[in-house]
């Protein structure tokens, strides 16, 4: 092991020559800073310190050391060590102490199945390299899982595996880091953003939250520009500022009772181009089931006697949800008011007679564009890009073949980016390292470094620099013993670093937030483990908790608490369960038997991977799809595990080389553009030069292909094959005669 010379002097190359005073790396003062203060049994004066640290509180003059101490003071704070100033008294001198009580991470009393919904969801949040304050989740993880190391994969005995994927999210990995900052120290930006309809502008905005929804993430602030609340999708922010002026002032208040998931959580039709109406629908019974899941909680749904249900909503763009209604075609009418059914009327007849001919596209501007000013119109649309098409891009996904995967392990598989030059990140890791390896006596190296999230390499280099902390004189009995013999670490002499300090605001806040996937579906236990967790931030913590938590937000993907658990209870007593399934590949509805393996949230969808009894063989149901579930008696014998992580992939659905292939040809404008035509299921897309592009597009089902186009309400045709172009023409016209004059 190896020993160094007194702190803050440098041995003279002969004996007995003067010791001069050094000054010391700034983060192994710090830390030796912490092992000092745990380990003193009285306050640290500053002279103390000054004799301690000569090489860095002695030099210069007085007010220079004493800013060097305060900048100091500040990162320890920061790093969550409640250092406080102790007056003096009769018996002692003033001075700062560590309190250890509320220094050390304490047991946050978790059930079991509340430390698996926590460690799951940060697990799954923290696979995902854009995640706002993924830094910070994953010193919260590290601390969560300090005891259990290889965390929980299942929650209440189900089965679960959470995938939150997005798009671009590499790109937007860095953006996404610097908005969760500026979110949390309410910091104004500047960003250029690019709209739906293709604009760049510049803007000024109060960052007051951030939402993930179905696949993609949202910001929501006070736009200068428009001065009013805009939600923008981050991946259309093509560069970003955050204010650096006055860092520990904030620039704006959150207004008080804001929710992120009310903004974001809106279907596209409810973003406000113009004044709200009262809309009736009408589905018939081929697509009754998906009136719920299709227009939200906020409708009326009324069952009328031949099986069709009467939806009543409100609606402020109704453009958008023209779109819906004709992606239902025929099976769906917009029974009024008149000027939107006069809307859909005109936008099929437009579709029918571009598939019965030749001819070219024909245009389809809609008078409500005319109305709203260019934010409401673009970034309305942006919304709708996400919110509607989402759907339409995982509909293929909804019975696709999948193998399972193993929901446990993921905790710590995942490894955010480390740089060796952050002085925090590294502060953060030693008071981590250190207690665990105390904590874990003779783990491996490799072990040690999967629980730090580092590579053994960069673990064994932590660990030299780690044999160089410890408190004053700093001789061998003062620093930290820390070595490897045959692979396995010791620590015989960790200074005071028994366990990891308590977690900081912004740590227990991004668990918060990673813990919002499974909100509604974790009803009371995961409700209880949020509740826990806040109360494990030291009280001086809990305004910046309070200031974050529900700030940023996943969303919970729509599944109710009563099936989550009916699910549940099959997959864990292994019965079969009957549902009825709407296929969108093909279009209808049948009953189905199946037996439940595992429920997956991916992208913001639940799903149920299950044997299919009828098909006789797995696939995958997208549960907003499924009614009527029972539970049956049968009970049954899964075959064991499939260990590929099929479910952990940007799409759940992979052609072949026998699937069929659609050619449909987008318009000119926002939809031709590539993140667009991804979005409606395109595998290959060519840009024309008049122009608009050609989208090659998977056809296994043609139904969804079909309400791909008719969905996008004549800004697309489809060239082939024959057989499906006839098949929209003919869609399109039922519709537009079901829309016309009686």
């Amino acid at each position: 092991m190896a020993s160094r010379s007194p702190r803050g002097m440098r041995s003279a190359d002969l004996p007995g020559e003067a010791m001069t005073p050094r000054r010391t790396d700034r983060a192994e003062r710090l830390l030796d800073l912490v092992s000092l203060l745990l380990g003193a049994d009285h306050p640290i004066a500053w002279g103390e310190l000054v004799e301690a640290f000569p090489g860095d509180y002695g030099q210069g003059s007085r007010e220079s050391s004493l800013r060097k101490w305060e900048r100091d003071k500040a990162e320890l704070v920061e790093l969550g060590i409640p250092l406080q100033w102790v007056p003096a008294s009769d018996t002692r001198a003033g001075g700062y102490v560590v309190d250890r009580l509320r220094y050390y991470m304490r047991d946050l009393d978790l059930a079991p199945e509340e430390r698996a919904m926590l460690s799951v969801a940060g697990a799954a949040a923290l696979e995902q390299p854009g995640f706002p304050l993924r830094g910070d989740l994953a010193h919260a993880l590290n601390k969560l899982l300090f005891q259990s190391p290889r965390g929980l994969g299942e929650a209440g005995g189900s089965r679960l595996v959470v995938h939150l994927p997005s798009t671009g999210a590499a790109r937007q990995a860095g953006v996404l880091e610097s908005l969760g900052r500026a979110l949390a120290s309410r910091k104004a930006i500047r960003l250029s953003y690019r709209a739906f309809g293709g604009e760049t502008t510049e803007r000024g905005v109060w960052p007051y939250g951030l939402a993930y929804r179905r696949g993609a993430w949202f910001l929501v602030g006070h736009c200068l520009l428009r001065d009013a609340v805009r939600t923008f999708q981050v991946e259309r922010i093509a560069s970003l500022e955050v204010n650096e002026l006055r860092p520990k002032d904030a620039d704006f208040e959150v207004p008080e009772g804001f929710e992120v998931q009310e903004v974001v959580g809106r279907e596209a039709w409810e973003y406000a181009v113009h004044a709200p109406l009262q809309v009736e629908l009408r589905l018939d019974r081929e697509v009754a089931l998906l009136a719920r899941s299709r227009f939200g909680e906020g409708a009326a749904i009324v069952p009328l006697p031949d099986g069709a249900v009467r939806v009543l909503l409100d609606v402020s763009y109704g453009e958008a949800l023209g779109r819906e209604v004709l992606r239902l075609a025929p099976h769906a009418e917009l029974v009024a008011p008149a000027t939107l059914r006069d809307r859909v009327a005109r936008a099929a007849a437009a579709i029918a007679a571009s598939h019965l001919g030749s001819a070219p596209l024909p245009s389809t501007a809609h008078p409500d564009q005319g109305h709203a000013d260019e934010a409401e119109a673009g970034e309305a649309k942006a919304g709708e890009a996400k919110a509607g098409e989402a759907k339409a891009g995982e509909a293929k996904a909804g019975e696709a073949k999948a193998g399972e995967a193993k929901a446990g392990g993921a905790a710590r598989r995942s490894r955010p980016a480390a740089v060796p030059g952050d002085l925090r990140e590294r502060l953060r890791r030693a008071l981590f390292i250190i207690p665990y390896a105390v904590s874990h006596p003779r783990c491996t190296v490799e072990e040690l470094a999967d629980a730090a999230r580092l590579t053994p390499e960069q673990l064994l280099a932590e660990l030299d620099f780690l044999r160089m902390v410890g408190r004053p004189p700093f001789s061998p009995a003062d620093l930290v013993d820390i070595d490897v013999f045959d692979g396995k670490v010791e620590v015989t002499l960790p200074q005071g670093l028994l366990r990891p300090p308590s977690l900081t605001p912004l740590e227990a806040a991004a668990l918060d937030a990673a813990a919002s996937a499974l909100a509604v579906e974790g009803g009371a236990a995961l409700a209880l483990a949020r509740t826990k967790l806040r109360s494990a931030v030291p009280p001086e913590g809990r305004e910046q908790f309070d200031s974050v938590a529900g700030r940023v937000r996943v969303d919970p993907g729509g599944l109710d608490l009563e099936t989550a658990r009916l699910i549940d209870a099959a997959i864990a007593e292994r019965r079969e369960l009957e549902l009825t399934y709407w296929t969108a590949a093909r279009g209808e509805a049948s009953r189905r038997i199946v037996r439940p393996l595992e429920r997956v949230l991916h992208q913001g969808y639940w799903y149920l991977h299950a044997y299919c009894c009828d098909r006789r063989e797995r696939r995958l149901f997208r549960l907003d799809r499924a009614a009527d579930l029972v539970l049956s008696e049968r009970s049954f014998v899964p075959r064991p595990v499939d260990d590929e992580a099929r479910f952990r992939r940007d799409s759940l659905y992979a052609p072949d080389d026998r699937t069929p292939f659609a050619t449909v040809r987008i318009r000119k404008g926002p939809w031709a553009e590539a993140e667009q035509a991804a979005r409606l299921g395109a595998n290959e897309v060519i840009v024309l030069d008049e122009g608009g592009a050609l989208l090659r597009i998977p056809a296994e089902g043609e139904a969804f292909v079909a309400a791909t186009v008719l969905s996008l309400a004549g800004e697309a045709e489809l060239l082939d094959p024959p057989e499906l172009r006839e098949r929209i023409a003919r869609f399109a016209a039922a519709t537009a005669a079901r829309h016309g004059p009686p």
